[in-house]
């Protein structure tokens, strides 16, 4: 938690929404693969 990183909260943001992208592709690709679950997750 350095000075430099709280100077750039904008880049601070792009790395959390990378994170949460890939994520998200992950858990919808483990998803996909099953098609029980992929039933609830288009019911949803």
């Amino acid at each position: 938690m350095n000075t430099k990183q709280k100077g750039s909260p904008m880049r601070w943001a792009f790395l959390l929404l990378k994170k949460f992208s890939f994520r998200f592709r992950k858990a919808r690709s483990l998803v996909e693969s099953s098609p029980s679950r992929q039933a609830v997750f288009h019911s949803r």
